[in-house]
């Protein structure tokens, strides 16, 4: 490990979560299987709600602030972590290496906490999460992926806008990788279901949840 990975690794220890580093994730249908094994997950941890220890290991000890600023409670939930650690540069790049369907289906897997289509479920959700996009000041790129399929669009768009308030027009086309026109049928349509509301009007319209 890493001095990134280290401090990681004992950050997570000390809060009571069980860590296991460089976790080596297995090539999914690959088709050279010299490389069967040629990406890791540099931290898998697991972390149960009824944590004690003698030492380092009592709720005075824990970071409780920093986890409910991530929305996760210590005390009432099963916690499971997979951690990308940089020390350098970081971008959507790294993490669309890092985080691919495949790598993440099968860390999500691994924690066996869960049968096979939830797990599907959960690293979908995953992939569309904002939370390390907001971090980096991104919009559009935290949850693009090509090939998505209508369903899948409209499920984009309105985590889009639950991270940022509102979508317009070319934030749908730029999100989904659609025409503008299919972006306009998408929104109209999802203003008819109730599940957005359109405000403004002319090219200054926008859309927000109802």
């Amino acid at each position: 490990m890493n001095f990134g990975e280290s401090l990681a690794y004992w950050y997570f220890r000390l809060n009571g979560f069980i860590p296991m580093p460089n976790f080596v994730l297995h090539e999914v249908n690959g088709v050279d299987m010299r490389r069967k094994y040629n990406a890791d997950a540099d931290l898998l941890a697991v972390r149960f709600p009824h944590v004690f220890e003698e030492i380092g290991g009592r709720p005075g000890d824990w970071d409780n602030e920093q986890f409910a600023e991530w929305g996760l409670d210590l005390d009432r939930e099963m916690i499971c972590l997979i951690c990308e650690v940089k020390t350098g540069e970081f971008n959507s790049a790294s993490v669309n290496k890092a985080f691919n369907k495949a790598r993440l289906l099968y860390a999500v897997r691994r924690f066996g906490i869960l049968k096979e289509e939830p797990c599907r479920s959960v690293r979908d959700d995953l992939l569309l999460s904002s939370v390390v996009y907001q971090k980096m000041g991104q919009a559009a790129d935290y949850v693009r992926q090509a090939g998505f399929d209508p369903i899948q669009q409209e499920q984009m768009v309105l985590q889009y806008v639950r991270a940022h308030g509102r979508i317009a027009r070319k934030d749908t086309a730029s999100l989904c990788r659609i025409s503008s026109l299919q972006a306009s049928y998408l929104l109209r349509k999802l203003s008819a279901e109730n599940k957005l509301r359109s405000e403004g009007s002319g090219r200054g319209t926008y859309y927000v949840l109802p």
